[in-house]
């Protein structure tokens, strides 16, 4: 995925100075999830907007494979969306890994996908993380670990 560096900058530069951060300050960039395996990226967007989706997982080794460094409390992280520009900055509130199956009702609910349920969040992260495990040419298993993550809404595009 190609991002918009430019409109990145200049969302990042509004942000801080909105709202009191350093512009030295360390910050993620990238979508919630892969725009490839991942047709509802606008839809997750749609519902931070909403302030439905409060939260977000990837399987943690997502981070490894990728060379994204983890994520801790206090980073900010500004999501983008399919074409690469810049949607919302969060802050990271909590992270938390649990092997799939570990994770609980209430981070799903926090995701707030679906129904909220248990049973709709294992549905559509395991056929997402499915994908993610084929491209990698690795065999998914519900023990492997999920790292979840709070945030709180700082600002949106």
């Amino acid at each position: 995925m190609v991002i918009n560096d430019a409109a990145v900058a200049a969302f990042w530069k509004t942000c801080c100075g909105d709202h009191a951060i350093a512009e030295s300050a360390y910050r993620h960039v990238g979508p919630f999830s892969d725009p490839e395996l991942a047709p509802y990226q606008q839809m997750l967007l749609q519902l931070v907007r909403e302030g439905t989706k409060r939260a977000t997982a990837r399987v943690d080794m997502e981070f490894e494979k990728y060379g994204i460094p983890r994520r801790v409390p206090g980073d900010h992280w500004l999501v983008t969306d399919t074409a690469g520009d810049p949607a919302c900055l969060v802050r990271i509130t909590d992270v938390q890994a649990w092997s799939f199956l570990e994770v609980p009702l209430g981070f799903a609910q926090r995701e707030g996908e679906g129904d909220n349920s248990l049973a709709y969040w294992r549905k559509v992260h395991k056929d997402y993380f499915v994908l993610q495990y084929e491209q990698w040419g690795v065999e998914w298993r519900d023990d492997h670990l999920v790292c979840c993550e709070g945030f709180a809404l700082v600002a949106m595009a």
